[in-house]
Formats: C-alpha cells, structure tokens, sequence
C-alpha cells in the first residue's frame, strides 16, 4: 500500500515494514531520533548567504514532542525503512504496518495488533492529542483509540477512522 499528501510519501512493503520519504519538517516521516541524537542539523560556513540562511533556521527550531530540546528535522528523498518506536517503554514494536495515510503534514499507521499510531503535525488535534500540549510529534506515538476494526482515512489536516 501506497498513501502520499502534500509533501511527503508512505509505502507499506509485502511483509509490513513501513518506509518513509519526503519533508519532515512536522516530524510526519516518524523517524525515531534518540536524545542522544537531537542536535539542530545546521551547517556553518563562512559565506554570509549561508550565515544568513543558518539564523533564519535557528529561529525556526520547533520545540520536539518532549518539549525539552529543539531539532531541525531533516528532509529524506529516498525511502527509509522506519521503526516505530514506544517511547513510553523506550522499545521497537516489533508488529507490522498493515494500514498507512497521510494528510498534509502527518501521517497515521494501523499494524497488526490493532493499535493506531500517529506523527507530524498535530496543530488542529488531528492526531488525537490536545494542540495545546502537544502541536507536533516527531516520531509515531500511539494514539488512545480502542476501534480494532476500522479503516484509516486522513484529510489535510484531519484524520478519521471508518468502521465497517
């Protein structure tokens, strides 16, 4: 299965891995990114347009989901294989991907457990959380909804999950 939006695409593969490319800048591609590894990715150099095109990036760094550092999460043109990662538990889940859509700049997954999970932009709750304690998440989180049976369908800015 294949879902894209806006700027950013999802492919599920034969045997339930998730691979995702595209803008990240919302964190909708839901690449784990340890602590250890949350650094802004700016590059310096010595040109003023490059100087001048660094301070504008530091002023855009978004606050991550844990809202205790800040990242500039990088753009990836070619697939990469994704790990859904339970930060609650700090592990990989091991289940596969069965069901995947995007919306313009999140993107939500069903795997084989039942469980839905979600990542990117959470400005209009469209992930399920309150905006105004989380307004984006940088890696799949999942979502406190108990529908086993239900299709995922996300919009622009919305999702919604349809039973048979």
């Amino acid at each position: 299965k294949i879902s894209a939006a806006g700027w950013h695409c999802c492919a599920i593969s034969e045997h339930g891995d998730l691979y995702t490319w595209g803008w990240n800048e919302k964190g909708q591609l839901g690449i784990y990114i340890s602590n250890e590894k949350k650094l802004p990715h700016v590059i310096e150099t010595e040109e003023d347009h490059s100087n001048e095109i660094n301070r504008r990036s530091r002023s855009k760094l978004k606050k991550s989901n844990d809202k205790s550092s800040s990242v500039v999460l990088p753009n990836y043109a070619l697939p990469m294989l994704i790990d859904i990662h339970d930060s609650e538990n700090d592990c990989i889940i091991e289940n596969n991907v069965i069901d995947v859509s995007c919306g313009s700049k999140h993107t939500v997954i069903k795997l084989d457990d039942g469980s839905i999970w979600g990542t990117g932009c959470n400005k209009y709750s469209q992930l399920g959380f309150s905006s105004n304690e989380i307004e984006n998440i940088s890696n799949f989180k999942k979502l406190n909804v108990n529908i086993k049976d239900a299709t995922i369908k996300c919009g622009i800015w919305a999702t919604a999950l349809i039973t048979n």
